[in-house]
């Protein structure tokens, strides 16, 4: 009786480097964000975002696609994107300072900012709806990371889009600051253009952790003309429309969230009411865009499949045709 034998094949050509990379993803995750995070504020802008994108290539063509590549490729594309938002106030195009005004009083017969402020705000001393504006604002500094680790955990198929929608949202973003710089009411305040109006979260902010509030946006990336869209209501946007495919409760959570961070930008006077608007449109254009492209992609794939079965149903059919 002769004993089977056992074939032994070697890994597949790559197999060990993909095995490697995809042991080390995970914990290069928080690592390459505070890397990223770190070096910012010593580097200048566009060998960061060189670097940046260098990194995203290489991430993208390296990693085995799986979901430590998906956050990898997130991480990155924040990064570039603190980047060029920190280029963008550069370009030459003169700051806009009426505009957003003119349009806000247009459609509510006054500035919402200015009209809020007058009935909410008691300059001197910070309420609890100071307090309240103040995380809702600064949440956004956070949120996203925090949703798409718990879509990570729970639903798990709807991560690329999550993350595809993000980056193709923030493109949006950084192309209307470098050609469109607008001045947020706060400014347009110091400028003249609008009465006096308080930066409420930066008070709050600042109140609680002294300069750190400052630091933190000279991390991040600062720009102080990026109003026009919204990122803050743009992301939130996506959160609330992730939220709403994962179930109704959640979803009115997510929208709950989104207006909330939609009345607090205006009150704070960080963005007028169409930047919200305008931020809002963006994150519907950008998820539409992204599923279009699933579907395309999926129709892609599935045409040389179907071909594929056809021919092989053709095959089965001839020795039966040739007998009959």
């Amino acid at each position: 009786m002769t004993s089977p034998s056992v074939a032994l094949s070697a890994p597949p050509r790559g197999g060990l480097a993909k095995a490697f990379l995809n042991l080390t993803a995970a914990p290069s995750i928080p690592a390459l964000l505070f890397t990223m995070l770190l070096i910012g504020p010593t580097m200048r802008g566009h060998y960061y975002v060189a670097i940046g994108a260098v990194l995203l290539v290489a991430a993208y063509r390296l990693l085995p696609r799986n979901d430590h590549r998906v956050f990898v490729i997130y991480i990155l594309g924040f990064a570039i994107f603190n980047g060029i938002r920190n280029l963008a106030d550069n370009t030459g195009f003169a700051v806009n300072y009426t505009y957003p005004i003119d349009i806000d009083a247009a459609m509510f017969g006054a500035v919402p900012t200015s009209w809020l402020q007058d009935h909410l705000y008691e300059p001197g001393r910070l309420t609890a709806l100071d307090w309240a504006s103040a995380l809702i604002y600064s949440s956004y500094f956070w949120a996203q990371f925090v949703v798409a680790g718990l879509i990570w955990a729970f639903r798990r198929q709807l991560l690329e889009r999550f993350v595809g929608v993000t980056l193709v949202t923030l493109v949006i973003g950084v192309a209307f600051y470098a050609v469109l710089p607008t001045a947020p009411p706060w400014l347009a305040a110091e400028t003249g253009d609008l009465p006096q109006t308080a930066r409420i979260s930066w008070l709050v902010l600042s109140d609680v952790w002294t300069n750190s509030y400052s630091q933190g946006t000279h991390i991040v990336g600062p720009n102080d003309v990026a109003a026009m869209p919204s990122l803050h209501t743009a992301l939130s946007v996506v959160i609330a429309m992730a939220a709403w495919r994962t179930g109704r409760l959640i979803g009115l959570l997510g929208w709950s969230y989104a207006f909330a961070m939609a009345f607090v930008l205006v009150y704070v006077g960080e963005h007028y009411v169409i930047d919200a608007i305008a931020g809002a449109a963006a994150a519907v254009f950008a998820w539409r865009f992204v599923a279009r492209l699933e579907q395309r992609s999926s129709i892609t794939v599935a045409e040389p499949a179907a071909a594929g079965s056809s021919a092989l149903a053709a095959e089965r059919e001839r020795p039966l045709k040739e007998a009959a």
